[in-house]
């Protein structure tokens, strides 16, 4: 099914003869390895620009609400202004659509060709809902936008292309993770994960790595697969290709590399928890006789829920300080967040940050989402935001227990809440982090689940509140929140004015990495 999308979208296919002769034309001059060099090579440590400013952006998903109100799904590109804020570029819609377009967001690290931009892709891991608009499928898409409006056939500067999941897989929710590679010298590719798809067995999920090129077959040069086999010896389970993200160079090759959730799948040791893969290898070409190896994994702590240890895995910028990107790694049963603050690389151990009793709230969601944010505390590192989106601040309402994804034990409003936590205060625990709400920022509004999602934007962290009860009356918000003063300021996020705000629109359950 990877190529039957061709026409459709908001007018995509009015010239897309003509596109698909001028994009095969232009690919075959400049050549399939030929890669432009990247000037802005080093210097987003946070990933995630789309301009071509060297300057992290923000891609804010808003997925249609499973069970709610037919609300048109869609995708919002911020992009910076000259350092001074956040400016809308582009909304993209997928009209009369249901689906869970912009569950995952990417943005390729290496500008596109001659564009000076960045392309990215958008995952829509399955349809929630019974309006949908074709190409529409159960087993999951994920949307590849190019900048390059050659390569469209029209005026329109962004391409929708999609790549299914393993036909006949009914649910295989390809898109349910994305991240891209990026590797100098080398054709982009991104890696997209299928946690539902039969591979050997029922849901064990998979991993596709594709190389997208509009002038190729299917949109796309090469796609490799990686299953449960090809991690180790005896692995069994299901759930491959849950989370994903894109982290700093663990190997020191000079190449970005991969964590991977691996929740649900377990060796004769036990669960397997978390692994990282060389973003070299997975960039690539390979094949049954040269299967990319993990370079660590890290399984659940005797603390550690194995049942949701690595459900959400996060790319942590620099907390130690040693120049390595570091990892971190969600456990919401667990209510914590384990972090791989690495001194040698990928394998090093995990410092545990948990809660204390000062939270007053058994099942607040610590564990959703984390964040980076450049260093508050002035000790020259890296600090973390967390987000706890099932958090309390006032009195409980009936809908907060029915949010889904809500934990096991939630209660109270729902309202969310981000906790700073300071590298310096890792730096002291002996055994870990204390995460207190000495610095917390709460969300305002009950069922709003401040935190659900954050993106970090260097000295600020876009904090998505995407509400989900469609009878709270709640249209989702973004707000940017910094240190300043004592603790944590935030302001809003101007929305975009079409589609409109919506109640259940989900606007901030996603952030582009």
């Amino acid at each position: 099914g990877e190529g039957e999308g061709e026409g459709e979208g908001e007018g995509e296919g009015e010239g897309e003869g003509e596109g698909e002769g001028e994009g095969e034309g232009e690919g075959e001059g400049e050549g399939e390895g030929e890669v432009a060099p990247d000037p802005c090579a080093g210097a987003d440590r946070f990933f995630g620009d789309v301009d071509g400013d060297c300057i992290p952006d923000l891609i804010v998903g808003a997925p249609a609400l499973a069970g709610g109100a037919t609300v048109t799904p869609f995708v919002a590109v911020y992009g910076t202004a000259g350092r001074s804020g956040l400016g809308l570029q582009k909304v993209i819609k997928r009209p009369s659509s249901t689906g869970h377009f912009g569950a995952s967001i990417a943005v390729d690290p290496g500008r596109y060709k001659q564009t000076g931009r960045h392309a990215f892709v958008i995952g829509e891991p399955e349809p929630t809902g019974s309006t949908v608009a074709a190409p529409q499928g159960t087993n999951g898409f994920a949307w590849w936008a190019t900048p390059d409006a050659a390569e469209c056939g029209t005026t329109e500067p962004w391409c929708f292309k999609f790549y299914s999941g393993p036909g006949p897989n009914t649910g295989a929710q390809a898109g349910a993770s994305v991240a891209f590679l990026g590797a100098a010298g080398r054709p982009s590719r991104f890696v997209l994960g299928a946690p539902r798809a039969d591979v050997t067995r029922t849901d064990d999920g998979t991993i596709f790595v594709i190389e997208p090129d509009r002038t190729a077959a299917n949109f796309a040069r090469r796609i490799e697969t990686i299953v449960q086999a090809e991690l180790g010896p005896g692995v069994s389970g299901s759930g491959l290709g849950g989370a994903l993200t894109r982290i700093g160079d663990q190997d020191g090759d000079g190449v970005g590399d991969l964590a991977i959730g691996a929740v649900g799948l377990q060796d004769a040791t036990g669960p397997l928890g978390v692994f990282v893969y060389s973003g070299a290898s997975l960039a690539d070409d390979f094949g049954t006789a040269t299967v990319p190896v993990p370079l660590s994994r890290w399984r659940p702590p005797a603390a550690a829920d194995p049942t949701t240890f690595g459900a959400a895995v996060f790319a942590a910028g620099d907390v130690d300080g040693d120049g390595i990107g570091d990892i971190a790694i969600g456990d919401v049963a667990a209510e914590r967040v384990w972090l791989a603050a690495s001194t040698a690389g990928a394998g090093a151990a995990l410092v545990e940050l948990a809660p204390t009793a000062l939270l007053g709230e058994p099942a607040a969601g610590i564990g959703s989402a984390v964040a980076p944010i450049a260093d508050v505390d002035g000790d020259g590192r890296d600090d973390l935001l967390l987000g706890a989106p099932y958090w309390s601040t006032g009195t409980a309402v009936a809908g907060c227990t029915a949010l889904a994804g809500a934990p096991a034990g939630t209660s109270g409003n729902c309202a969310g809440a981000v906790f700073l936590v300071t590298s310096s205060t890792i730096a002291a625990a002996s055994a870990g982090a204390v995460v207190d709400d000495a610095c917390a920022h709460p969300g305002e509004v009950p069922q709003g689940r401040l935190g659900f999602a954050l993106r970090s934007l260097g000295t600020s962290v876009a904090v998505g509140a995407p509400g989900g009860d469609v009878a709270a009356g709640l249209a989702g918000r973004v707000f940017l929140v910094e240190g300043g003063g004592t603790c944590l300021s935030s302001s809003d996020l101007v929305r975009p004015t079409d589609p409109p705000a919506a109640a259940g629109d989900l606007f901030g359950a996603a952030f582009g990495q």
